[in-house]
């Protein structure tokens, strides 16, 4: 008796253990399945993604396949812990052949976890599931009344707590599993096969998301379009595999001129887009002319940048930003064009007055640079500094930020603003250009803002005032003659030049020139656009006699086609600014664009 004691401890010992062993092979943490994304770049075939979704619903065949088998060997161990240490009865032998059904399942599980059909599964999957139920169903229903047994109702709670423990176990780790599936899948599905960086879908998806993330925390953000320069050619002259060589090239050297946090997408073909979070209309100009440069295999790149104005749909914002990529590449391709604001915005919702104090209390002023070009020699003789405003304001039109500003006493504020901004900038064009800054007249005669307040701003950031070309509109109204005369003696004192802007727009350019003798004559492109035989290109010529008779340089404004750049030249205008040589940039200037106008 005390014999068949000690062979019954030590069964269920063993018995133990193994239940155990098991237990801990179940609770181990799952073996993280990773899908490479990146070797999908490696792949031209179509049927990449498809093979790799193949490849995918094959391990979870297999991961469904293995979880069945510990099932049922865990089960079939229960099943036999319940029988050795319960008496004998008539049932055990039938016991015994479900147990080895269920074991048999498992292993044919196991074994052929990686060879699986559907069918096959599901077969072996009812067989175990049976076999193991009805065992279990068996030792439990079984008598273990009598002396040496175990109480039916402790019996019936460790084989129902264990089944339910072990059930909850294998269907957490089938849900992990299936995350994890889940998740590769939709990796794939927004990952572009050939580049392994987001496809059209993913971006669709990610810039209206940003855009209404920017608009609740009042962050700015910009979107590029990228093209490479004569892809089609270099395809044709190459082969197409050396052409899917340098779509990865090119991203994988783009990716490494931007931030963790931008999102650079292939849009279509040999066309990327990108989302620059949380990035203002300068730094991300600077940001992509360090991309532009980085194009590998001795190739080009055009781009168009557009910041976002906080209000426009994505598709608005996409279309400035396509608009200023196409200009880039009407324009001779290689470089990066800046899209034009949306000078029809409508007032911001909280108002001009608002609007204008968030401007000045942010500094929220940025500046771009048009340079004003010698027509004889394509080569630029300044940059005038044109302000707009940035920030959270961003997309605000500068002119009504001004115009609310002198309705509201603030012009002196916003004035000394956009000086600053635009001298904060001036490294981005070349050191010994001529740097027009545009000034408002009655900042130029207010007594407290002398030209001793320039002198000290000009030396904080180490430029000469012989540099610096100060511009008054012919506009602005010169109520008292003399004291203009001498505010402008002492400042050319120091060495500032002086030019009259927009004559032909104001009330009278006679007595402006009179009283300025300016160095510089700009003229409006009312003027420089009106066709010969007219009565505003009469008054142009009128207005270079005078030039010429003076001593001052006369400067074409709004030179928008070749027509226009002709018609002055053959009159013996020389000098000129406007869209046909160059837009207004926010990168860093280093040469002009050749102008054909002959």
């Amino acid at each position: 008796m005390a014999s068949r004691r000690g062979a019954s401890r030590a069964s269920q010992g063993r018995v133990f253990h193994w239940a155990v062993a098991v237990v801990r092979r179940l609770l181990r943490r799952p073996r993280r399945v990773s899908v490479n994304l990146a070797t999908l770049g490696t792949r031209t075939s179509p049927d990449a993604v498809t093979a790799l979704g193949l490849r995918a619903q094959q391990d979870s065949y297999a991961a469904l396949a293995r979880a069945l088998a510990y099932l049922f060997v865990v089960g079939s161990l229960f099943a036999l812990a319940a029988m050795v240490i319960t008496p004998a009865n008539d049932t055990r032998p039938a016991v015994v052949a479900l147990i080895g059904a269920g074991m048999a399942a498992a292993a044919v599980l196991w074994l052929r976890a990686h060879r699986m059909n559907r069918w096959t599964c599901r077969l072996l999957t009812l067989v175990g599931s049976a076999a193991t139920a009805t065992a279990v169903y068996l030792t439990e229903s079984s008598d273990t009344s009598g002396s040496g047994g175990i109480d039916a109702q402790k019996l019936h709670w460790f084989l129902t707590v264990g089944t339910f423990l072990l059930g909850g176990v294998l269907i957490h780790r089938l849900v992990l599993r299936l995350r994890e599936y889940v998740q590769i899948l939709d990796d794939i599905a927004r990952t572009d096969q050939l580049t392994s960086v987001p496809n059209r879908r993913a971006w669709d998806e990610a810039l209206p998301a940003e855009l209404d993330r920017c608009r609740r925390e009042g962050r700015p953000v910009c979107v590029a379009m990228i093209d490479i320069d004569h892809f089609k050619a270099f395809n044709d002259s190459r082969g197409h595999q050396e052409g899917d060589m340098l779509l990865r090239r090119a991203t994988t050297a783009w990716q490494g001129q931007l931030r963790d946090d931008d999102l650079l997408s292939r849009y279509g073909g040999e066309e990327f887009a990108v989302i620059l979070r949380n990035c203002t209309l300068p730094d991300a100009a600077l940001a992509l002319e360090r991309l532009r440069e980085a194009t590998p295999d001795g190739q080009t790149c055009s781009v168009g940048l557009a910041a976002w104005d906080g209000r426009e749909t994505p598709l608005q914002l996409l279309a400035r930003a396509d608009d200023a990529l196409y200009t880039s590449k009407k324009h001779g391709r290689d470089r990066l064009t800046v899209a034009e604001w949306n000078q029809v915005a409508p007032p911001p919702p909280s108002g001009w007055t608002v609007a204008v104090r968030e401007v000045i209390e942010a500094n929220a002023v940025m500046t771009a640079y048009q340079p004003i070009v010698d027509l004889s020699g394509d080569t630029a003789l300044g940059y005038e500094a044109l302000a707009r405003t940035s920030g959270r304001s961003t997309g605000v039109p500068i002119g009504e930020v001004f115009a609310n500003a002198k309705r509201m006493g603030l012009t002196r504020e916003m004035d000394w603003l956009c000086r600053r901004a635009a001298l904060r900038s001036a490294s981005r064009i070349p050191s010994g250009s001529l740097l027009f800054l545009n000034v408002s007249l009655a900042q130029l005669l207010d007594p407290l803002h002398d030209v001793d307040q320039m002198l000290l701003l000009l030396d904080y950031h180490k430029m000469s005032p012989r540099r610096v070309v100060l511009e008054v509109s012919e506009r602005d109204h010169i109520a008292d003659p003399d004291r203009f005369r001498h505010v402008l003696t002492e400042y050319r004192r120091h060495g500032f030049r002086f030019a009259i802007d927009d004559i032909g727009d104001g009330r009278s350019a006679l007595e402006t020139l009179v009283a300025a003798t300016p160095e510089f004559v700009k003229v409006a492109p009312r003027l420089t656009q009106a066709g010969e035989g007219t009565i505003e290109h009469a008054a142009l010529c009128a207005v270079l006699a005078f030039s010429q008779h003076s001593g001052a340089l006369v400067i074409a404004e709004g030179v928008e086609n070749v027509e226009d750049a002709q018609r002055i030249r053959r009159i013996g205008i020389t000098h000129a600014q406007g869209y046909l040589l160059s837009r207004p940039s926010f990168e860093t200037v280093s040469a002009v664009p050749t102008m054909a106008a002959g």
